[in-house]
């Protein structure tokens, strides 16, 4: 571990009270060592209490167990010295720490004390179950949602989050393996302790999987040198949020030093009311119909009965949590329509990341009055999130600070490049809103590996980024991290997935160990730590794996989507030749069946899929001819005019099934002319009364909650444009595959296109100039990409249709796009 403060101890042959008196005042005299194993066999016994708690107890068995495996020697574990050994190892508080006055209270957070003084080696921590702590046990959280249920006297809300499910986080199969702790939230001072000695004799752990993941030198003799160590955290959370796969993943994050010295967890609280659908004056209203997505944060009704909500969570668990949240809810991006014709839907203002900040924060500090009227004298937190729509601060509190028990909880992506200016900005704006530390905390996402995400399994290095994120953020302005990272889904059912969680572990394992080190003690050498990482865990192949990772993280951070398709995105075919070029090189340095070289097969395996990615997106859908035409028109929505004459139809088919539907029908055609590409979207619908189209304005994201044509484009040169259209004539259109990065805040935008409502049907032309694109006319041997979706709300359920059903949902599994190609005329 890092972060330590370390006195040597003074030599005289006197008691050891004295001698820790002595040190206590930092005498500093020559160290000697406390023998463990000598020539093999061991010299020293481990003690715990016989009522020690299970983090106490998993500290032992750890060390125990590295030290096994390190030596050959199987130190006992007892409950009081046998006068069998020389050495004693001494876990957790016990009679001798008692005796000798070695005080916990004075350490921060959930650090430890390590003494190493002649036949005694003391490693203690501040160890506490916050679950056991707050009362919480299977008594009140098996079968959660029905005793929630009768809790409330039968209301539909959803009980808060997370509660029974993070009690049983480690999904470790074996129950002769299982942590008897909470590995995610618990405090566990002890057993970073106990990894901290393990560390100062060599042992290091890099990636989840024990068996090719730990580094674990071969000794005879270990011995600890004399020491006097107190190491505190510099942040108070550092939790990674998510399901663990087994003992080892847990344990994994025990070793860089995961967890919290305080119980928390945050959910959208707000959206809670709402999951069950069971008060429509709670909900807002998008087009005059409830929508139970979009909440009416200034209702009263709202309000009240969130109030009634969080008083159902206080009574509901034995007590009172550390904070409450009044988090917004999860997926958010529209609000009712009274609100936004009295002003609260700030887009034109303060862009998207302050587009519902006022609004949120009017609520917010509403639900402080009544909370805190309600429970006067309360020492809780009151948490509240900023990120999508409220990430930017609300001008309510521009020059002024967040009230002292509120919380900000600032999320953002550290592995993409948003450590530019605009989020740094909205970062420092925060700090100016912020006194104490304990008001910020920061919330990051590593969602790239799980094969859900669509993003290739090229090296995930971000190292740079990491070094600025701790510039940025410093235990004096944030509290801590919380950080939500990809799981396998699909993949667990290879063997080498059944016990982790983690996505892709043998390529982000070294960010998360990195970040993890720095969460701990952020001014900590990373390019120290990162030689040691080449040189320890590849060996031979340590510096053909130095530049495959800054190879790696060149590829990772270039300006260019990470989503790739067939000619677009931050990944090249090219990549792939060299990236598989250095893994060989590496792999000829490292003898076959060695430890390096099936660390080297791991990360190969992960990435083998990247040798038939540009084959397998080609795309699959079907290919369409643009037919020509010479001149240019106005689009007006007539679809009966003669440019359009002859001119093919395809039909959209369910994008689920791959049916056509028959009570409905979409279809599109395409036109081309020397400068532009037209399409006419046609969609047949028999209730023109019910569709959704509250969306009035251009570049609303609120688009996506109406009834709407989606058109993805891809052009050989890699641009990628996505227009969304409404019935109401509002259009979303962006590219942000557009290389001149100075655009990218006014996006992209369609030149000419026009919406025509019919009784029956709603139809849509659009017209695309090549030049905006820096494209030239799709032909055969360089067609364009495409796929039309159609979103129709306007039914008894939401329905989705596509041009080439991709199964999944309208941005993913691009190489289901079809090819736009032109005839000869």
């Amino acid at each position: 571990m890092n972060g330590t403060d370390r006195e040597d101890t003074p030599m005289k042959d006197i008691a050891t009270l004295l001698n820790i008196l002595l040190l206590t005042f930092g005498i500093s005299l020559p160290l000697s060592a406390a023998p463990l194993v000598k020539d093999g066999k061991a010299t020293a016994e481990i003690i715990i209490p016989k009522d020690a708690n299970p983090i106490v107890k998993a500290a032992a068995t750890e060390f125990h167990d590295i030290i096994s495996k390190m030596s050959g020697a199987k130190l006992d574990i007892v409950n009081e010295p046998t006068g069998k050994v020389k050495t004693k190892v001494w876990f957790g508080e016990n009679e001798l720490t008692k005796k000798i006055g070695l005080d916990l209270k004075e350490v921060k957070y959930d650090g430890y004390k390590i003494l190493v003084k002649g036949d005694d080696v003391i490693a203690a921590g501040v160890d506490i179950e916050w679950y056991k702590y707050y009362g919480l046990s299977e008594d009140n959280l098996y079968r959660v949602g029905d005793k929630w249920l009768k809790h409330t006297g039968g209301h539909k809300w959803r009980s808060p989050m997370f509660m029974e499910g993070l009690y049983n986080q480690c999904r470790e199969r074996d129950p002769s393996r299982t942590l008897g702790f909470h590995d995610g939230i618990d405090s566990t001072g002890t057993l970073f302790a106990a990894y901290a000695l393990l560390e100062q004799l060599g042992f290091r752990w890099y990636m989840p999987f024990a068996d090719i993941g730990q580094v674990i030198p071969e000794k005879k003799d270990v011995s600890l040198a004399e020491q006097n160590i107190k190491s505190e955290p510099a942040f108070r959370y550092r939790n990674w949020a998510h399901w663990r796969g087994g003992r080892d993943e847990s344990m994994w994050f025990k070793s860089l030093g995961g967890g919290m010295s305080e119980f928390i967890f945050f959910y959208h609280a707000a959206g809670r009311i709402l999951d069950g659908n069971e008060d429509p004056e709670c909900a807002g209203k998008i087009n005059g119909k409830t929508d139970f997505r979009a909440p009416k944060l200034s209702g009263e009704k709202f309000r009240s009965t969130f109030l009634q909500y969080l008083e159902s969570a206080n009574t509901f668990y034995p007590k009172l949590l550390p904070y409450v949240s009044f988090n917004q809810p999860d997926g958010w991006s529209t609000i009712d329509d009274e609100d936004v014709a009295k002003g609260w839907d700030k887009l034109k203002e303060r862009g998207d990341e302050g587009r519902y900040s006022d609004y949120a924060w009017d609520f917010n500090a509403n639900m402080l009055e009544r909370y805190n009227n309600k429970y006067p004298g309360n020492k809780q937190r009151k948490a509240f999130y900023a990120y999508s729509g409220t990430g930017a601060v609300p001008s309510q509190l521009r020059g002024k600070s967040i009230p002292d028990d509120m919380t900000c909880v600032f999320t953002n992506t550290t592995a993409y490049d948003h450590l530019n200016p605009q989020f740094t900005g909205i970062m420092k704006e925060w700090f100016e809103c912020v006194k104490e530390p304990e008001q910020f905390i920061y919330y990051d996402y590593l969602y790239d590996r799980g094969p859900h995400r669509n993003y290739p399994p090229t090296p995930y290095i971000f190292t740079e980024n990491l070094k600025q994120l701790f510039k940025n953020l410093t235990p004096a302005k944030c509290q801590g991290f919380l950080l939500e990272y990809d799981a396998p889904f699909g993949d667990v059912t290879k063997a080498q997935n059944h016990n982790t969680n983690i996505g892709g572990p043998a390529q982000t394992h070294l960010m998360m160990y990195l970040y993890s080190k720095l969460m701990w003690d952020p001014k900590v050498d990373v390019d120290k730590l990162l030689a040691e990482y080449y040189a320890l865990y590849y060996g031979p192949a340590a510096e053909e794996m130095k530049a495959l990772d800054k190879f790696g993280e060149e590829i990772w951070m270039r300006k260019a989507p990470r989503r790739v398709t067939a000619s677009s995105g931050n990944f090249k075919e090219d990549d792939v030749t060299k990236i598989f070029d250095l893994l060989e090189k590496a792999r000829a340095k490292a003898e076959s069946g060695s430890i390096y070289a099936k660390r080297l097969d791991c990360l190969a395996s992960e990435m083998e899929s990247l040798k038939k990615l540009f084959a397998n997106l080609n795309r699959k859908g079907p290919t369409i001819q643009a037919g020509r035409i010479a001149e240019n028109i106005k689009c007006d929505g007539d679809f009966s005019k003669a440019f359009w004459k002859g001119v093919p139809v395809t039909a959209l088919k369910d994008m689920f099934t791959g049916a056509k539907p028959a009570h409905l029908s979409t279809t599109v055609a395409f036109r081309a002319t020397p400068t532009a590409l037209y399409l006419a979207i046609e969609c047949r619908e028999p209730k023109m009364d019910g569709i959704r189209e509250r969306t009035k304005t251009r570049d609303d994201s609120s688009i996506w909650a109406d009834d709407f044509v989606e058109i993805r484009l891809e052009t050989p040169n890699g641009r990628m444009p996505v227009i969304n259209i409404n019935p109401a004539g509002a259009i979303f259109d962006q590219d942000t595959t557009d290389p001149n990065v100075a655009n990218l805040a006014a996006f992209y935008s369609v030149s000419d296109y026009a919406v025509k409502k019919h009784p029956d049907k709603w139809c849509t032309e659009i017209r695309i100039d090549y030049a905006s694109l820096a494209a030239l006319i799709p032909n055969v041997s360089a067609p364009w990409g495409v796929q039309i979706s159609h979103q129709r709300l306007a039914g008894d359920k939401p329905e989705f249709y596509q041009l080439s059903p991709t199964g999944k949902a309208f941005n993913k599994n691009f190489e289901m796009m079809g090819n736009i190609t032109t005839n000869k005329r």
